[in-house]
């Protein structure tokens, strides 16, 4: 197979009406699979990719930078058709979409993307970050900071999508809905990550809902997730609306979230978890969590350590809890999962 390392592609154009000329401002992928390795994608310009655009097509990406890249739909990168893709190690920094499909989109594909990350990007519409549409992605190690759109600062899973996240932190993103994550009728499991200071008042909306997370007619599963400083007009942390809407949290912390509506609403069953304000489920607890700072505590993605005397060490189950936390560590430490 083709193996392209180490150079830059910029100042591409694909800024046309015709297809398949209008795909990937960098790089248009027809049916092939190319592993692509140490490749800057600077300043390119393009319909449908301002970096890249796949067609059924399934490439490896290792140590990639996407940057200042600019599409109408999906600055950086845009799969389709059954494409395939895999990133290990990326950033993608101020990328920019004039429509709602972000700067990485996905249709009817799968991708899968570890130690990533997403900074200042954004879109005219919905999704900052990513932008799935019937389609499945996991995230692994991946962070996404100071992203913005109207639905979804970092991520809109959307028409039966699969999302699978861990050890991933979401910092500083704002959207009008769901100031992280815009969840609508599709899935996302979320283990080991961390919301901080998130934000659902894109622009000045007078009715943002789910600083961190906004559920609509989908299904949510969190387990040991941290979300803490997230803001909204309304519903501070998790917003589920929908008579269909799921969500599920256990071993987890929703604590010190600002809005004028309690930290969660909705249909939701949490248990083993901190919730402010409290909730009714098994062994929830109403009292400060006592966390760190956002810092590096060791592993790939910034954290919120549990301060010495944390009422959460040791007060979640072991059922269901993953081997390890988002930095790596085994669980158990102590006699519980935290």
């Amino acid at each position: 197979s083709t193996i392209l390392d180490g150079f830059t592609i910029s100042s591409g154009n694909a800024m046309v009406s015709s297809p398949p000329y209008n795909g990937g401002g960098g790089m248009n992928l027809i049916n092939s699979s190319p592993s692509i390795n140490n490749v800057k994608f600077l300043n390119n310009y393009g319909t449908y990719g301002g970096g890249m655009h796949t067609n059924n097509s399934s490439p490896v990406l290792t140590n990639v930078i996407f940057k200042e890249n600019t599409a109408s739909e999906a600055g950086a990168i845009y799969t389709e058709n059954n494409s395939n893709i895999i990133v290990n190690g990326a950033t993608f920094d101020q990328n920019y979409s004039y429509s709602d499909k972000g700067v990485m989109a996905n249709s009817n594909s799968v991708s899968n993307l570890q130690n990533a990350i997403f900074i200042n990007n954004g879109s005219g519409g919905w999704s900052g970050g990513i932008y799935n549409d019937n389609s499945d992605t996991t995230l692994n190690n991946t962070t996404f900071k100071g992203n913005s759109g109207s639905a979804g600062g970092a991520i809109s899973n959307n028409n039966n999508s699969i999302l699978m996240i861990t050890n991933s932190t979401f910092e500083s993103n704002n959207s009008t809905d769901g100031g992280a994550i815009y969840n609508a009728s599709s899935y996302v499991n979320i283990s080991n990550s961390t919301f901080y200071k998130n934000d659902a008042t894109y622009p000045n909306a007078p009715s943002g809902n789910g600083g961190a997370i906004f559920n609509s007619f989908g299904e949510a599963i969190l387990s040991n997730v941290t979300i803490t400083e997230n803001s909204a007009e309304s519903v501070p942390a998790i917003a589920n609306t929908g008579n269909l809407g799921i969500v599920t949290i256990t071993n987890s912390i929703i604590w010190g979230n600002t809005g004028n509506a309690p930290q969660i609403s909705g249909s939701i069953s949490a248990s083993y978890s901190i919730i402010q304000g409290g909730y009714t489920g098994s062994s929830n607890l109403n009292v400060n969590p006592l966390l760190g700072s956002l810092a590096n505590n060791g592993g790939p993605t910034q954290t919120m350590a549990l301060l010495t005397d944390s009422p959460a060490i040791n007060a979640g189950t072991n059922t269901g809890c993953p081997a390890t936390d988002q930095r790596g560590v085994v669980r158990p430490f102590g006699s519980a999962c935290d």
